[in-house]
């Protein structure tokens, strides 16, 4: 029995570990890939971009796509890598339970890549679509109009993968989401840069990006709070109608 405990643990740890190492590997290999090294990204994410929309893209030599008619380009901080790895850690984390494989790997990565593909294209479209009214109506620049919507945009996404596309467990896998997003999108930044000397983040951005997931979470447990007070009144009023 303890023998089988230590294989157990053993296995646990191997399997944390393999997750950081892609994880990590990744966020290595976007930080010195050039677009062309980031096509099995991007062209997947033209071709959504134009099935669901009026878009049409074109490559140019430096394996960037231009949409000349909307003046709009898909260049390589479009790729959608930090959403990919939060992705690929999430799946890690819904599928812990799992025999660890190689294939369990391949589906975590497989999997990964396609929620990516998914959110960055509903993101993107977002951005064409609604960024400018939505500066207008709330009176910020464009600039943050576009973060807001990339920011809660990817933050809900990865909250609904992690609650399996379930409502009952949107609301309970908000405190797993938040730190999942603050470690990939802000605290391995700043690491990376104190590690590598390299440019500390903007920290408008950092606000931004650490502001937004939380304000949502906390909508979220204040929603579950005054849900929970409305059914133990529900209930307290029925007993009281029974005793009556």
């Amino acid at each position: 029995m303890p023998e089988r405990c230590y294989t157990s643990r053993r296995l646990r740890t191997v399997y944390w570990l393999c997750a950081a190492i892609l994880a990590l590997t990744l966020k290595q290999f976007y930080s010195a890939a050039s677009a062309a090294q980031l096509q099995w990204l991007l062209y997947p994410l033209v071709l959504l971009l134009e099935a669901f929309s009026d878009l049409d893209f074109e490559l140019d030599a430096n394996y960037l796509w231009q949409d000349k008619l909307h003046r709009i380009s898909i260049v390589k901080s479009c790729a959608g890598m930090n959403f990919l790895i939060m992705s690929l850690l999430a799946y890690f984390w819904q599928w812990r339970n799992k025999p660890f494989a190689m294939r369990l790997v391949l589906r975590v990565l497989l999997s990964a890549w396609l929620t990516a593909l998914l959110a960055n294209s509903a993101r993107i479209l977002l951005c064409i679509y609604c960024q400018e009214p939505l500066a207008f109506h709330t009176a910020i620049s464009a600039a943050d109009s576009h973060r807001l919507i990339g920011i809660a945009g990817y933050f809900l996404c990865l909250w609904a993968q992690l609650s399996a596309f379930r409502c009952r467990n949107f609301r309970l896998v908000a405190t797993t989401a938040l730190p999942l997003y603050l470690t990939i999108a802000v605290l391995v930044p700043l690491v990376r840069a104190w590690v590598l000397g390299l440019a500390t983040p903007d920290i408008h951005h950092l606000l931004w990006v650490t502001g937004i997931p939380i304000v949502l979470t906390l909508i979220s447990r204040i929603s579950i709070t005054w849900t929970l007070e409305k059914v133990v009144r529900l209930v307290s009023a029925e007993k009281g109608q029974r005793l009556a």
